[in-house]
Protein backbone atom coordinates (compact mmCIF):
# COMPACT_ATOMS: atom_id res chain seq x y z
CA UNK A 1 0.00 0.00 0.00
CA UNK A 2 1.46 3.54 -1.22
CA UNK A 3 1.12 6.63 0.47
CA UNK A 4 1.65 9.88 -1.29
CA UNK A 5 4.79 11.63 -0.08
CA UNK A 6 2.89 15.03 -0.08
CA UNK A 7 0.70 14.47 2.99
CA UNK A 8 0.20 17.23 5.37
CA UNK A 9 2.56 16.60 8.50
CA UNK A 10 0.26 18.36 10.33
CA UNK A 11 -2.83 16.00 9.66
CA UNK A 12 -1.13 12.90 9.74
CA UNK A 13 0.22 14.00 13.28
CA UNK A 14 -2.99 13.70 14.44
CA UNK A 15 -2.46 10.19 14.90
CA UNK A 16 -0.75 10.82 18.19
CA UNK A 17 -3.45 12.31 20.29
CA UNK A 18 -5.70 9.72 19.04
CA UNK A 19 -2.74 7.43 20.33
CA UNK A 20 -2.28 9.48 23.83
CA UNK A 21 -5.82 8.86 24.92
CA UNK A 22 -4.82 5.01 25.53
CA UNK A 23 -1.79 6.57 27.92
CA UNK A 24 -4.28 8.98 29.20
CA UNK A 25 -6.37 6.05 30.00
CA UNK A 26 -3.24 4.19 31.46
CA UNK A 27 -2.14 7.14 33.59
CA UNK A 28 -5.88 8.07 35.06
CA UNK A 29 -6.50 4.65 35.95
CA UNK A 30 -4.21 4.83 38.55
CA UNK A 31 -2.86 1.33 38.44
CA UNK A 32 0.92 2.05 37.97
CA UNK A 33 1.05 -1.63 36.11
CA UNK A 34 -1.54 0.06 33.26
CA UNK A 35 1.07 2.47 33.08
CA UNK A 36 4.19 0.09 32.42
CA UNK A 37 1.95 -1.89 29.85
CA UNK A 38 1.41 1.25 27.94
CA UNK A 39 5.40 1.77 28.13
CA UNK A 40 5.69 -2.17 27.46
CA UNK A 41 3.32 -2.07 24.21
CA UNK A 42 5.67 1.44 23.33
CA UNK A 43 9.06 -0.81 23.66
CA UNK A 44 7.49 -3.15 21.29
CA UNK A 45 6.35 -0.98 18.12
CA UNK A 46 9.82 -0.13 18.40
CA UNK A 47 11.49 -3.70 19.01
CA UNK A 48 9.03 -4.42 15.98
CA UNK A 49 10.64 -1.59 13.77
CA UNK A 50 14.12 -2.19 14.86
CA UNK A 51 14.04 -5.78 14.21
CA UNK A 52 12.42 -5.56 10.70
CA UNK A 53 9.17 -6.87 11.42
CA UNK A 54 6.11 -5.69 9.37
CA UNK A 55 2.81 -5.19 11.73
CA UNK A 56 1.23 -3.30 9.10
CA UNK A 57 1.19 -3.66 4.98
CA UNK A 58 3.24 -0.76 3.94
CA UNK A 59 6.69 0.76 4.87
CA UNK A 60 4.64 4.30 5.73
CA UNK A 61 2.07 2.79 8.16
CA UNK A 62 5.13 0.75 9.93
CA UNK A 63 7.24 4.53 10.19
CA UNK A 64 4.38 5.92 11.61
CA UNK A 65 3.48 3.74 14.32
CA UNK A 66 7.19 3.81 15.54
CA UNK A 67 7.32 7.49 15.41
CA UNK A 68 4.34 7.37 17.35
CA UNK A 69 5.34 5.28 19.83
CA UNK A 70 9.20 6.99 19.70
CA UNK A 71 6.64 10.83 20.70
CA UNK A 72 4.26 9.26 23.18
CA UNK A 73 7.22 7.90 25.35
CA UNK A 74 8.83 11.12 24.70
CA UNK A 75 5.73 12.77 26.04
CA UNK A 76 5.47 10.95 28.70
CA UNK A 77 8.67 11.67 30.37
CA UNK A 78 8.00 15.26 30.28
CA UNK A 79 4.68 14.66 31.97
CA UNK A 80 6.76 12.81 34.66
CA UNK A 81 9.20 15.34 34.88
CA UNK A 82 6.53 18.33 35.10
CA UNK A 83 4.79 16.13 37.47
CA UNK A 84 7.90 15.60 39.73
CA UNK A 85 8.43 19.16 39.36
CA UNK A 86 4.84 20.05 40.85
CA UNK A 87 5.72 18.42 43.35
CA UNK A 88 8.86 20.09 44.49
CA UNK A 89 7.09 23.60 44.08
CA UNK A 90 4.12 22.15 45.74
CA UNK A 91 6.60 21.32 49.00
CA UNK A 92 6.54 17.92 48.23
CA UNK A 93 3.59 16.98 50.19
CA UNK A 94 2.63 13.36 50.87
CA UNK A 95 -0.93 12.44 49.34
CA UNK A 96 -2.42 9.41 49.15
CA UNK A 97 -5.46 10.19 47.27
CA UNK A 98 -6.07 7.47 44.96
CA UNK A 99 -8.35 10.04 42.65
CA UNK A 100 -5.13 12.31 41.81
CA UNK A 101 -5.98 12.14 38.27
CA UNK A 102 -9.64 11.24 38.20
CA UNK A 103 -12.35 11.02 35.26
CA UNK A 104 -12.77 14.63 35.70
CA UNK A 105 -8.80 15.49 34.72
CA UNK A 106 -8.83 13.68 31.85
CA UNK A 107 -8.74 16.77 29.27
CA UNK A 108 -5.90 17.73 31.22
CA UNK A 109 -3.87 14.83 31.43
CA UNK A 110 -4.61 14.28 28.34
CA UNK A 111 -3.66 17.78 26.89
CA UNK A 112 -0.48 17.64 28.84
CA UNK A 113 0.62 14.27 26.56
CA UNK A 114 -0.93 15.19 23.49
CA UNK A 115 0.94 19.00 23.30
CA UNK A 116 4.27 17.57 23.56
CA UNK A 117 3.49 14.27 21.85
CA UNK A 118 1.97 16.23 18.60
CA UNK A 119 4.95 18.82 18.28
CA UNK A 120 7.22 15.75 18.01
CA UNK A 121 5.25 14.20 15.68
CA UNK A 122 4.80 16.69 13.04
CA UNK A 123 8.72 16.82 13.10
CA UNK A 124 8.98 13.35 12.53
CA UNK A 125 6.55 13.10 10.07
CA UNK A 126 8.40 15.87 8.09
CA UNK A 127 11.43 13.81 8.35
CA UNK A 128 9.55 10.75 6.72
CA UNK A 129 7.75 12.52 4.16
CA UNK A 130 11.21 13.50 2.63
CA UNK A 131 12.60 10.07 3.14
CA UNK A 132 12.24 7.62 0.11
CA UNK A 133 10.74 4.48 2.23
CA UNK A 134 10.62 2.31 -0.91
CA UNK A 135 14.89 2.93 -1.97
CA UNK A 136 15.49 1.94 1.61
CA UNK A 137 13.83 -0.97 1.73
CA UNK A 138 15.59 -1.93 -1.35
CA UNK A 139 18.93 -1.36 0.07
CA UNK A 140 17.74 -3.62 3.06
CA UNK A 141 16.59 -6.61 1.18
CA UNK A 142 19.66 -6.38 -0.66
CA UNK A 143 22.20 -6.27 2.32
CA UNK A 144 19.59 -9.10 3.58
CA UNK A 145 19.82 -10.93 0.50
CA UNK A 146 23.86 -11.06 0.67
CA UNK A 147 24.57 -11.75 4.38
CA UNK A 148 26.14 -14.94 5.31
CA UNK A 149 24.54 -17.39 7.38
CA UNK A 150 25.57 -18.50 10.46
CA UNK A 151 28.31 -18.16 13.03
CA UNK A 152 29.20 -14.67 14.52
CA UNK A 153 30.51 -11.87 11.66
CA UNK A 154 34.23 -12.37 12.68
CA UNK A 155 34.01 -16.46 12.33
CA UNK A 156 35.73 -17.59 8.77
CA UNK A 157 33.83 -20.84 7.81
CA UNK A 158 36.32 -21.64 5.61
CA UNK A 159 38.88 -22.67 7.49
CA UNK A 160 37.38 -24.86 9.21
Amino acid sequence: MTVDKNTNPFITALVSPLYMVMGTMAVINGDLLIIFLFFAFNFALIGSYVTEFKLFPGLYFNELSHKASLSALMAMGIAFMGFLASKIIMGGAETSDPRAFSASSFTLVWGALSVPSYLMMVWLVKGINKRDLEAEEAVRQEKRKNRKSGGPPIMNRDGF
